[in-house]
Formats: structure tokens, sequence, C-alpha cells
């Protein structure tokens, strides 16, 4: 007991073990991902044929080419690197893996307090997000997902800019990035802006938010790309039927997305909700990313979960840090600690080495979780309640 003691405190005194863990998991993804060439029909052979020239040319389809960042890093670590396309692309997705890993975890961690008895929490909900569902990881399996894997470090930031920091000078500069990596990234920046100027008064926002429509105006002119934009979110003539409904939520996997957090959500339902309507801006960002898809069910398919799932992994950030703030800020149990460490790492093998059979397995997990949590959080009242003082 005394070594264990010993250890826990030598572990707790800094990050450098939960870094140590965060790379080795991303290496482990990165260099062991079975790596797919690029069939004939898919959008990767836009993304080749860009590296040679972005300019506009009509056989390729417009809303691909507006997705010139990171075609133009690929073309800088090819000329500067030597290294081969795809390489390029792989490298470009397991970095952009890798920043958002350990991001998510420096950005938890500065949210809800960098204390010694929040570590081994803080790593828990970052393995969990990392190893949420296949669709995290298939930019590094399909090394021309770039586009994908870009996304994600991107709203982190733009969402720790606009919460945390309040800076919109680096929101805008993301924005600005951001439309040129994936459509949905504009809207993301624009509502991150505009939430600013309403909320906190910075008048400046009104000048980002002009400056920002523009560039996305003239991008879209210039690509041609009005017309496929709108085609992405018109839905089949015979989608607002229930049987239709029924269908898509069944058939594309939407609630797959969220299993492994729904433990943690359902003790933080009614707080979550408070926090979704006071920043409605990621309530609607998440409501785009996930409905464009949806609605255009017919055109996306196979490919839902892929784009959902940038939409719908802030829910893992968020409530990792109301459940912090509301059941584990004031008082240390190690228990939960544990549980969640044991859970998110048996989602990472899950994930990485058996994903054809992780669905039934990740959600007997999460209502596995989800009972023992249940509980440890009624017991702790039990015991709570027992131990006040009566009334003289």
């Amino acid at each position: 007991m005394a070594l264990l003691t010993a250890l826990y405190k030598k572990y707790t005194k800094n990050h450098t073990c939960n870094i140590f863990i965060i790379i080795s998991v991303c290496m482990g993804y990165i260099f062991l991902a079975p790596s797919q060439g690029c069939p004939v029909d898919w959008d990767c052979n836009a993304y080749i044929k860009m590296v040679d020239s972005i300019a506009y040319t009509p056989d390729i389809l417009p809303h691909y080419t507006m997705r010139i960042l990171p075609v133009l890093i690929v073309k800088v670590l090819v000329t500067i690197l030597g290294l081969s396309i795809e390489q390029s692309f792989n490298l470009l997705s397991g970095l952009s893996y890798l920043v958002f890993s350990l991001s998510f975890y420096y950005i938890l961690n500065k949210i809800i307090g960098s204390q010694s008895k929040s570590k081994l929490f803080t790593l828990s909900i970052t393995l969990m997000t990392m190893a949420s569902h296949h669709a995290m990881i298939q930019a590094l399996v399909n090394v021309y997902q770039s586009t994908d894997a870009l996304t994600y470090p991107f709203v982190l930031f733009m969402y720790y800019f606009t919460y945390y920091k309040k800076q919109y000078h680096w929101v805008f500069i993301l924005t600005i990035f951001g439309l040129i990596t994936r459509q949905n990234l504009f809207f993301m920046g624009e509502l991150c802006l505009i939430y600013g100027l309403i909320t906190h008064k910075k008048i400046i926002n009104l000048v980002y938010i002009g400056l920002a429509a523009f560039v996305y105006i003239l991008l879209t002119k210039y690509y041609h790309a009005g017309g496929m934009l709108l085609a992405t979110i018109t839905p089949a003539d015979n989608f607002f039927t229930i049987e239709h409904i029924v269908f898509v939520i069944q058939e594309s996997g939407i609630l797959n997305l969220i299993i492994p957090i729904l433990p943690i959500t359902i003790f933080v339902f009614k707080a979550s909700v408070k926090f979704y309507f006071k920043h409605w801006y990621l309530l609607i960002y998440t409501a785009i990313t996930v409905g464009q898809p949806f609605l255009s069910y017919h055109l996306t398919g196979a490919n839902f979960e892929r784009i959902a799932m940038q939409g719908l992994w802030p829910l893992y950030l968020i409530s990792g840090i109301l459940f912090y703030k509301h059941y584990l800020n004031h008082k240390y149990n190690t228990a939960i600690f544990l549980m969640l460490l044991l859970y998110s790492s048996f989602l990472l093998l899950i994930i990485k080495f058996s994903p054809a059979v992780a669905e039934p397995i990740r959600l007997n997990l999460a209502m596995l979780l989800s009972l023992i949590l249940l509980f440890i959080t009624q017991l702790h009242k039990f015991k709570s309640k027992n131990e006040q003082p009566l009334c003289s």
C-alpha cells in the first residue's frame, strides 16, 4: 500500500506520464493503421489532383476544390521532405490526430483546473474521446481524409478561444483557415463570432464576421460551389415520412457515436441542457454538421458516421467538464477515477483491434458503467446523509 501511495504521489506531480500515454496511443494508431489506397470513385482522387493545382477545374467536384489547406500542406511536405503524396497525407492525418488528442487533454485540464486529483479523470475522458468510435480514427486508415482529421483541432480551438479565452481575433484566424479546410468550419467560426458580438459586446466581431463571409462567398463563386452545397442539404422526396426518418436513424448508426459518453451524460443531463442553451453556437454547429449528412443520407450513406462525428465529439468534452464540476470537484473518489480509466482503456482496445464487433461490446460496457456510477454516487449520498450532525 505504501508503494502504491508513493507511486500515485509521483504520478500526480506533473502531466508527463499522461502525455506519454496519449502520444503512445496516437503512435500506435498512426503506425499500426492498415492504410488504404484510393479507390477509383472516391473523393481522394480530387485531393490528389489538387496537389498539382488548386485552381478551379470542372472535372473536380467544387465542394472538394474549396478544401485547399490540407492540399497546400501536403504540397509543402512533398516539396521539402521529398515524401510521396500518400505519405504526406498520412503524415498530415496523423499529426492532426496527435495535435487534437494532446490539445484536448490540455484544454480539459485548463477548464476544470489542473489539480493533482483531476489527472486520472482528464486522461480517461481524453482516451475515451480518442477511441469513442471508429469514425474518429478513420482519417488514419483512409489517409486522404485529412480534411476530417484537421476538423477536430480546428473546432476544439475555436471553442477554447470562445468559451475560455474570449479572444475572438484567434477565432477569426481559425475561421479563415477553417473555411479552406472544410465548409462546416466556416459556420462554426461565424457562430462563435456572433456569440462574442451578442454576449461580450465585441464590436470588432462585426468586421470579422463580414470579412469571413466575404472570403467564403468569394471562394464559393470562384469554385462554382454554390449549387453543389445546396444539393448536399436537399433531402430526398420521401425524406419527411416517419418510416424514412426511422430508417435513417437505424441505418446511419448515429446513436453509436454517443454510446461511450452516455453513462456520464446521463448524470449531467440537466446541466448539459442549460450549457447548450447558454452556448448555443456549439449546439447550432452540431445541428448543422449532423443535420447535413442526415438530410442527404441518400448521398452520404456509409459516410454519415465519419461526417456526423465532427459535430458530436464536443459532447465528450462538455460532458467531461460538467461531470467533474458537479460530482468530482469537491470530493475525491478513487473508484470513479479508476472505473473511467478502465472503461476508456477497454474502448481503446476494442476500436483498435475489433471494430467489427465493437458496437454491442461498447453498449454493454456503457450500461455496466452507468450502473456502477449510479451505485457509487448513491452510496456517497447515503454516507454523506448519515454523517450529517443531528440538530440540537
